[in-house]
């Protein structure tokens, strides 16, 4: 992204941070942050000690940003109702909203009724897929006492990329034919970083 495209990034942070800082150094943080980050959704990703870092400001400051990323998630994910049909559009920002100010790897598996509404986005804990503490077992007892006839699996890299690992791409299969023993489809799994978001296909 240019100066030039940034400048609209800058302008809108630096009133944000305006509530905490005087307007040059409002614009001087939101400067730093934009031109490190690109976006909103990847600075948001950072710790508060990330930010006062990169941004030259203090924990108060850190703490508004962290404030306003899930403020704007909550918003994304309470606007989907339930049994609701979405979009893919609509699936993306709600699979980005699940992420947003998560500053550590985490899981979360989205069950879908017969009918392609969706039920709800249940946390699944810390780490990848093909970590310990994320069982296989875990995620098909989930699957199975919400009535799910199809899932989606999610996880994030943070202050990493989309592409997926080799433990992802193992894992996506595994679990594909493990959620198939019980009439479940696995449709997809997400991988979100810095406001991104890939897929590997189940």
């Amino acid at each position: 992204m240019s100066d030039f495209e940034k400048q609209p990034y800058v302008n809108s942070f630096a009133e944000i941070l305006s509530y905490t800082l005087s307007d040059d150094e409002a614009n001087s943080a939101a400067t730093a942050l934009i031109s490190r980050h690109g976006n909103l959704d990847a600075i948001l990703s950072c710790s508060e000690n990330e930010l006062c870092e990169i941004g030259g400001f203090g924990i108060n400051t850190a703490i508004l940003i962290k404030l306003l990323g899930y403020v704007n998630a909550r918003g994304t994910i309470d606007s989907v109702k339930n049994n609701e049909k979405l979009g893919d559009l609509k699936l993306m920002e709600y699979i980005k909203a699940l992420f947003i100010g998560l500053t550590v790897e985490t899981v979360y598996l989205i069950l879908f009724n017969a009918d392609g509404g969706i039920i709800s986005a249940e946390y699944m804990g810390e780490g990848t897929v093909s970590a310990s503490d994320v069982y296989p077992r875990r995620l098909l007892e989930c699957a199975v006492s919400k009535k799910a006839k199809a899932v989606i699996l999610a996880h994030n890299h943070p202050h990493g990329n989309t592409a997926p690992s080799k433990d992802d791409i193992a894992s996506t299969k595994q679990l594909e034919a493990l959620f198939a023993t019980v009439g479940i489809e696995l449709l997809k799994h997400y991988v979100v970083a810095d406001g991104d978001i890939g897929v590997i296909d189940g």
